[in-house]
């Protein structure tokens, strides 16, 4: 696929959701002006290196499965204080993450929502019903190679990722309904 064609297509995912998202928020929560409608802000991958004995040649493998699962570039995470307990020094490397927004967050969310019917176990996330204190919900993904980038043959290697999705609401209500307008399951605790 041409780059043009890729750029075309994230566009109108974005404007697609932009108004049937903002429409079909208005006519559930009865709202009578848009400046008030509730949405994901970003979404975080991260991936920690506490598993590793810390071999760099692994770490490669992290930054690259980050990149293909989100289309974007990755940061390394180091730790901002000495944590004698886990015998991490301040300033180590301690992981990778990307964190997505606007046009990356939608299609990274059509990526998952295309993916996870992929997996054999997956009854849907995690999701506490009183969460009102929080405005961010965070769920990890054990069975990576769900996603059509990234091939089976890595298992032993990586585990997991953490995703977390932030939110400009903490009303539970509001979050459950971006989750079932986008088709990802959710299991209530």
């Amino acid at each position: 696929m041409k780059p043009t064609q890729k750029l075309f297509q994230l566009t109108t995912i974005f404007e697609d959701f932009n108004y049937n998202y903002k429409l079909n928020y208005e006519t559930t929560f009865n709202l009578s002006s848009l400046n008030s409608i509730k949405y994901c802000d970003k979404i975080s991958l991260n991936f920690g290196f506490k598993d590793l004995k810390f071999e760099k040649k692994h770490m490669i493998l992290y930054f690259f499965l980050l990149e293909l699962m989100s289309n974007q570039k990755c940061v390394l995470t180091t730790s901002k204080k000495n944590l004698i307990l886990f015998k991490i020094k301040k300033g180590s490397i301690t992981g990778c993450k990307v964190t997505l927004q606007k046009k990356n967050l939608h299609a990274f969310l059509e990526n998952l929502c295309l993916s996870l019917p992929r997996s054999e176990v997956f009854k849907g996330f995690s999701f506490k019903k009183n969460s009102i204190k929080y405005h961010s919900f965070s769920t990890k993904i054990k069975n990576l190679f769900i996603f059509y980038t990234l091939e089976s043959e890595l298992t032993n290697l990586v585990k997991y990722v953490d995703i977390s999705f932030s939110f400009n609401t903490v009303a539970d209500s509001e979050k459950t309904f971006f989750f079932t307008y986008h088709k990802i399951p959710l299991k209530f605790v």
